[in-house]
Protein backbone atom coordinates (compact mmCIF):
# COMPACT_ATOMS: atom_id res chain seq x y z
CA UNK A 1 0.00 0.00 0.00
CA UNK A 2 1.15 3.56 -0.66
CA UNK A 3 1.22 6.17 2.09
CA UNK A 4 1.81 9.83 1.22
CA UNK A 5 3.35 12.38 3.57
CA UNK A 6 1.96 15.75 2.52
CA UNK A 7 2.81 19.40 3.01
CA UNK A 8 0.74 21.01 5.76
CA UNK A 9 -0.34 24.03 3.66
CA UNK A 10 -0.28 23.00 0.01
CA UNK A 11 -1.16 19.30 0.43
CA UNK A 12 1.62 18.51 -2.08
CA UNK A 13 3.12 15.04 -1.66
CA UNK A 14 6.58 15.33 -0.09
CA UNK A 15 7.26 11.60 0.12
CA UNK A 16 5.33 8.47 -0.80
CA UNK A 17 6.24 5.19 0.88
CA UNK A 18 5.36 1.60 0.15
CA UNK A 19 4.21 0.13 3.44
CA UNK A 20 2.95 -3.39 4.17
CA UNK A 21 -0.78 -3.85 3.58
CA UNK A 22 -1.27 -5.26 7.07
CA UNK A 23 0.21 -2.20 8.84
CA UNK A 24 -2.27 -1.04 11.52
CA UNK A 25 -3.80 2.32 10.65
CA UNK A 26 -2.28 3.97 13.74
CA UNK A 27 1.25 3.04 12.62
CA UNK A 28 1.06 3.82 8.89
CA UNK A 29 2.42 7.36 9.25
CA UNK A 30 5.21 6.14 11.52
CA UNK A 31 6.35 3.45 9.07
CA UNK A 32 6.24 5.91 6.16
CA UNK A 33 8.13 8.54 8.16
CA UNK A 34 10.88 6.11 9.11
CA UNK A 35 11.26 5.15 5.43
CA UNK A 36 11.38 8.82 4.46
CA UNK A 37 14.07 9.43 7.09
CA UNK A 38 16.15 6.52 5.79
CA UNK A 39 15.80 7.95 2.28
CA UNK A 40 16.88 11.38 3.59
CA UNK A 41 13.70 12.91 2.18
CA UNK A 42 13.13 16.64 2.69
CA UNK A 43 9.98 16.79 4.82
CA UNK A 44 9.96 20.53 5.57
CA UNK A 45 6.44 21.68 6.27
CA UNK A 46 4.87 18.22 6.47
CA UNK A 47 1.69 17.48 8.40
CA UNK A 48 2.23 14.86 11.12
CA UNK A 49 -0.45 16.14 13.47
CA UNK A 50 -1.80 13.48 15.81
CA UNK A 51 0.67 10.80 14.72
CA UNK A 52 2.01 8.15 17.10
CA UNK A 53 5.75 8.48 16.55
CA UNK A 54 6.85 7.09 19.92
CA UNK A 55 10.18 5.32 19.64
CA UNK A 56 10.56 6.42 16.01
CA UNK A 57 14.07 7.00 14.63
CA UNK A 58 13.97 10.48 13.10
CA UNK A 59 17.70 11.14 13.35
CA UNK A 60 18.75 13.78 10.84
CA UNK A 61 15.24 14.37 9.52
CA UNK A 62 14.39 17.87 8.26
CA UNK A 63 11.01 18.70 9.80
CA UNK A 64 11.36 22.51 9.81
CA UNK A 65 7.93 24.14 9.76
CA UNK A 66 6.11 20.82 10.17
CA UNK A 67 2.90 20.36 12.11
CA UNK A 68 3.61 17.94 14.98
CA UNK A 69 0.75 19.09 17.21
CA UNK A 70 -0.79 16.31 19.28
CA UNK A 71 1.86 13.85 18.06
CA UNK A 72 3.27 11.33 20.50
CA UNK A 73 7.07 11.57 20.36
CA UNK A 74 8.21 9.94 23.61
CA UNK A 75 11.32 7.84 23.15
CA UNK A 76 11.85 9.11 19.59
CA UNK A 77 15.37 9.77 18.33
CA UNK A 78 15.37 13.36 17.10
CA UNK A 79 19.14 13.92 17.28
CA UNK A 80 20.50 16.04 14.42
CA UNK A 81 16.93 16.75 13.28
CA UNK A 82 15.90 20.18 12.17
Amino acid sequence: MKYAIKHRHTNAVLYEADIPDDTPSGLQCRVALEKATQAKADLRGCNLSGSDLSGCNLRGCNLRGSNLSYSHLSGSNLSDSN
